[in-house]
């Protein structure tokens, strides 16, 4: 695992079909970090309306794995877009 200090995760889209979550669940896993910034659309609402919900269960495992950081002592920052 390769530790780094900060990751900065922008535009996730959850609930969308274009949510890369098995990639995103990958990348994850192999960097701990002190602190993680979730920044713009990490759930797309407008997207959801447009075009519809679509949760998988990779999409749940995402949320889980950001609120398990926070658990452990990672620091979570969520700057919302527009």
């Amino acid at each position: 695992m390769a530790a780094v200090r900060a990751i900065f995760l922008s535009d996730v889209h959850l609930g969308t079909r274009a949510c890369q979550a098995e990639r995103l669940l990958d990348f994850l896993k192999e960097h701990p970090s002190e602190y993680l910034f979730l920044l713009g659309d990490i759930v797309d609402f407008w997207a959801m309306k447009r075009a519809g919900i679509h949760w998988p269960p990779a999409q749940n495992t995402i949320v889980q794995k950001f609120l398990r950081r926070a658990r452990q002592g990672s620091k979570v920052f969520f700057i919302p877009g527009n």
